[in-house]
């Protein structure tokens, strides 16, 4: 008995022996879960005797394309960008707001301004003031050159209005084209009628223009100067011009002597001058004592009054109220001027007709 227990644990000590001597050979990994974006894989390989082994396979973590612009940033508001994984996993990051652009290489704004003194049916007086530049192509300056666009979605295209002719003199401001030749830059003046809902805060305005590339242009109501009355405009943008005009302006409009008042008279009354003012021409006629009348190509006619002052006259048109201030020409010695024929010399007459569309006597 003794015996066979010894055999018995020689055996077993044998069969320990030999299972401690074999060395596992494992064949080729095998991926049973592939790693995803969020997840972990597993991959596993196993011996001939049936032993197994495994590993994780680490996730591979979101692998996203180009940035793509969703929204574009602007001087009112941020911008957005995404970019997709393909899983179609998002991620998205601000674009911090821009700064106001007011510039380009032909093109400088150099003051917007609302007329608060002039905001009727729920409309607002616009102007905006800037110089065009030709460096390396001739420019034409128009009076319906430049739009404004609100929000993107409003448009709103430039209008004359003739008071502003005194004030903005050194601005180009009228219905004829004015050529810009390389080297050479223009003072541009438009004005628009905007609804007054869109001079609010978080408003964008951008240009637009057939001819001309204003597209980075782009300003808040921030860079807008809401004043009251086209001489405080005047005198913002350009303290020292507003001055001498204004000066010049004041005696123009002062009285006239008796012997100038009949001097111009003389030379106005029994004459008639023709014209052309965007989109008609004219003819106005002066009779004594101070009458006018005045007819335009479409047919229209009125009649009026006017008064004589020290460089100018003013007609009165009684069927609305309305004033036109018309200059005239004066010698160095203050005297008015006369051509050959004898009529008084008025080379802005013209410039006066301009398209007003408040006016229903004239077109």
């Amino acid at each position: 008995m003794k015996r066979a227990l010894i055999f018995i644990l020689a055996f077993i000590i044998l069969l320990t022996l030999t299972a401690c001597a074999h060395e596992h050979e494992f064949g080729e990994w095998e991926t049973v879960k592939e790693a995803t974006c969020t997840e972990d894989g597993l991959k596993e390989r196993a011996c001939s005797c049936g032993e197994k082994e495994s590993e994780t396979l680490v996730t591979t973590g979101h692998e996203f394309g180009e940035w793509e612009i969703v929204e574009d940033p602007s001087c009112v508001a941020d911008g957005i960008k995404e970019r997709f994984c393909s899983c179609g996993e998002k991620e998205s990051e601000v674009i911090p707001q821009t700064e106001a652009v007011l510039s380009t290489s032909c093109f400088t704004i150099n003051g917007v301004y609302v007329d608060d003194s002039k905001t009727e049916n729920g409309l607002s007086t616009v102007y905006l003031f800037y110089t065009l530049t030709a460096e390396t192509s001739n420019l034409t300056a128009t009076q319906v050159l430049i739009d404004v666009v609100v929000d993107g979605v409003n448009t709103y295209t430039p209008v004359m209005k003739k008071d502003n002719i005194p004030y903005f003199t050194d601005y180009y401001y009228s219905a004829y084209n004015e050529d810009v030749y390389v080297g050479s830059s223009l003072n541009v003046c438009q004005v628009y009628e905007m609804g007054s809902g869109e001079l609010a805060e978080g408003k964008l305005f951008t240009l637009q223009s057939h001819d001309l590339d204003v597209s980075d242009i782009n300003f808040s109501i921030n860079e807008v100067k809401t004043l009251n009355g086209i001489e405080e405009i005047a005198k913002d943008l350009n303290a020292d011009v507003y001055t001498a005009k204004y000066e010049k302006q004041q005696a123009m409009v002062a009285d006239a002597d008796s012997a100038t008042e009949q001097a111009v008279k003389n030379g106005l009354n029994g004459y008639y001058w023709s014209f052309y003012a965007y989109p008609s021409s004219y003819e106005i006629e002066f009779s004594s004592p101070n009458n006018f009348s005045i007819k335009s190509g479409f047919g229209l006619f009125n009649t009026g009054t006017y008064t004589v002052h020290a460089g100018c006259i003013v007609l009165y048109y009684p069927t609305n109220g309305e004033e036109i201030m018309v200059p005239f020409t004066c010698n160095t010695d203050g005297t008015p001027a006369f051509d050959n024929n004898g009529s008084i010399l008025m080379p802005t007459l013209a410039d006066q007709f301009v398209v007003d569309p408040d006016y229903d006597g004239r077109e």
